[in-house]
């Protein structure tokens, strides 16, 4: 647990001070507890694809296929959970979702941003829409 600094504290921008006091304590209450929440379940996973070879090669052969839904709802955070556990630009990697339909945008998600980014980083990968 020592990592909650890298959860983003540059986007916090115009919040107020009470609200800040309140996140210090639910950090604070996390780290006590030996505790992580999904946040940290995503980050620290991404990290440890990154950073541990030999574990990133077992993930990726026991989870060889990979389909996300929502997919308009993923953060940046999870965007490189993604490229960490299907590394483009041949993985296979299934992605649906409607970016008019993000509703996790107070959390990072950017639908249209998103599918830009899954288009641009995985070459083979087309988008159906639905009529």
């Amino acid at each position: 647990g020592g990592e909650r600094g890298e959860r983003g504290e540059s986007g916090l921008a115009g919040v107020s001070a009470e609200l800040l006091l309140l996140m210090r304590a639910y950090e604070l209450a996390l780290l006590a507890e030996d505790a992580m929440d999904f946040a940290d379940l995503v980050r620290v996973s991404a990290r440890i694809l990154s950073e541990v070879p030999h574990a990133a090669a077992s993930v990726r052969q026991t989870h060889s296929h990979v389909l996300v839904d929502e997919f308009q709802d993923c953060s940046g955070v999870q965007l490189h959970f993604l490229r960490q556990l299907s590394p483009p630009p041949l993985a296979a990697l299934t992605v649906v979702g409607d970016d008019d339909q993000s509703i996790y945008g107070f959390q990072g998600a950017d639908g249209e941003k998103a599918f830009a980014t899954f288009r641009q980083l995985y070459q083979g990968g087309g988008a159906s829409g639905l009529a």
